[in-house]
């Protein structure tokens, strides 16, 4: 009877000691988080600063008066390497730098001569929004993309345009693209650039991916961002950038872009 009331006693001490731990903690499980792909940042090269000032016309006026006299001057010897013996290096000067002295307009950015863009360039521009046009004034894609500062791409979203964007479709096979050269801002003249909001950052997109964040300063000179080769070989390139942040305007807050210009490899 003793032997059979202590191991009844030790079998419940056994059962309360075991009631009375802790319970087990449930087993954590690893999951893996996946963590978003870090953006290129790219910062441009700065190039040539057009002049947008108030007197901007009538020196090229000034120029094209200037420069049309030294033609006459070589017009008048047999040869141009004769006329060269007659000139100063000034005039010199003057004329072998004839794009700078005889275009008709100080807001044509276009290339003279052979470039990139005899084989290259887009087939079409869209744009997610576009401020509606005013009187004779019209702010298309196709704006930033006609080699004029008196034009522009101008968003046409509430708001400060950020999140809208532009869009370019090169055809498969075109030439690869391998700089993006922006002129910031609606650049017809310097009130009008800053009454108008600028592009702080672009973010870029290749057929729908992003790819890079384009850092842009607040300035009128051309910014050309390099990037590594693009090409649609077996389908058409579709290159999109996004309005990722902007430089407040004095007066509106509509985002502006005047030219989103393109250079590669491949011609010639």
């Amino acid at each position: 009877m003793r032997n059979t009331y202590s191991v009844a006693v030790v079998v419940l001490a056994i059962i309360f000691s075991q009631a009375c731990k802790p319970a087990a903690k449930p087993a954590k499980t690893a999951f893996a988080v996946a963590e978003a792909p870090s953006l290129k940042v790219v910062e441009p090269e700065i190039g040539s600063t057009p002049d947008i000032s108030n007197d901007a016309k009538k020196k090229l006026e000034r120029r094209r008066a200037l420069y049309a006299r030294i033609d006459s001057m070589i017009g008048s010897y047999p040869d141009y390497e004769t006329a060269r013996q007659h000139l100063s290096e000034r005039q010199i000067e003057i004329y072998e730098n004839e794009e700078d002295y005889s275009k008709e307009d100080h807001l044509d950015v276009s290339i003279w001569g052979c470039s990139w863009y005899c084989g290259g360039g887009p087939d079409e521009i869209t744009a997610s929004s576009v401020l509606v046009p005013n009187k004779q004034l019209d702010y298309k894609a196709e704006n930033a993309h006609d080699f004029s500062l008196r034009t522009a791409w101008v968003e046409g979203h509430s708001g400060n345009g950020i999140g809208q964007h532009i869009t370019y479709r090169f055809l498969k096979q075109s030439p690869p693209v391998t700089a993006i050269e922006v002129y910031n801002g609606y650049m017809k003249s310097e009130r009008v650039w800053r009454e108008n909001a600028r592009v702080k950052q672009l973010k870029m997109y290749v057929n729908d991916k992003p790819v890079a964040l384009l850092n842009l300063k607040d300035i009128t000179s051309k910014q050309i961002f390099k990037i590594d080769a693009l090409q649609g070989k077996d389908k058409d390139l579709y290159l999109k950038f996004e309005i990722a942040g902007v430089y407040k305007g004095d007066k509106y807050d509509d985002a502006a872009i005047s030219e989103l210009e393109f250079s590669g490899t491949g011609v010639h």
